[in-house]
């Protein structure tokens, strides 16, 4: 789901047909996984050649390391030389969230799109994050929410403001508090192991148990 679509309402993993019937026009892209992971290659190896430390996190999502690398005032100006080179020479538009923590920068990369660079100061956290809703923090699933929302929490800010809950809840509140206000430390993964291969699909409702089979097939 492009920007433009998402205009609509269309989002990731709708169906066809309902994201038609939000907007008749759309144009229908069928993917091309050989490419995107070509790309990814590309892109990985581009990254290992300018920046010392380098975790591939997704397809098309990476952290960078470049503590001792590049000066904190120089950051912005580095990720921006960066941003243009990759849309040159791979001709891949890209955002950069720049923070001191992995997932401070990660959520920033988010309120970079499109194609922009959001740097989030380590004295500007408490305020970057205070009204951003829970949702958007990368981890927080709908049962968590679900859980944090029963506790009177629908904010960013107001998990900072619970320090003695969430701690309470040992490691994996602990971290989840420590990485949304941005002093958790944890470095680079240097090493990936993929534990599985998925592939998802999604289909309109079906009453025929032939058809059925044969997509399942």
């Amino acid at each position: 789901s492009s920007y433009e679509a998402r205009a609509y309402g269309i989002k990731t993993a709708m169906s066809v047909n309902e994201a038609l019937s939000l907007c008749p026009k759309l144009k229908m892209i069928p993917p091309n996984y050989p490419l995107y992971h070509e790309l990814s290659h590309k892109l990985a190896r581009f990254l290992e050649d300018r920046i010392p430390l380098i975790e591939q996190f997704s397809i098309d999502e990476f952290f960078g390391d470049v503590t001792g690398w590049i000066d904190d005032d120089n950051i912005f100006e580095f990720a921006k030389n960066l941003q243009n080179m990759i849309q040159t020479e791979l001709k891949l538009p890209i955002s950069i969230g720049i923070a001191k923590t992995k997932w401070i920068a990660k959520l920033a990369t988010e309120y970079a799109k499109p194609i922009g660079i959001k740097m989030v100061c380590e004295n500007e956290v408490n305020d970057f994050i205070n009204n951003i809703p829970i949702a958007k923090f990368p981890g927080i699933g709908k049962g968590y929410q679900e859980r944090l929302k029963s506790h009177g929490i629908s904010t960013l800010g107001q998990i900072r403001k619970k320090r003695e809950l969430f701690y309470s809840w040992k490691k994996p509140g602990i971290q989840l508090y420590n990485r949304v206000c941005g002093i958790e430390r944890e470095g680079i993964s240097l090493v990936q192991s993929k534990k599985s291969i998925g592939i998802s699909r999604t289909f309109d409702p079906l009453q025929s148990r032939d058809e059925l089979q044969r997509r399942v097939t």
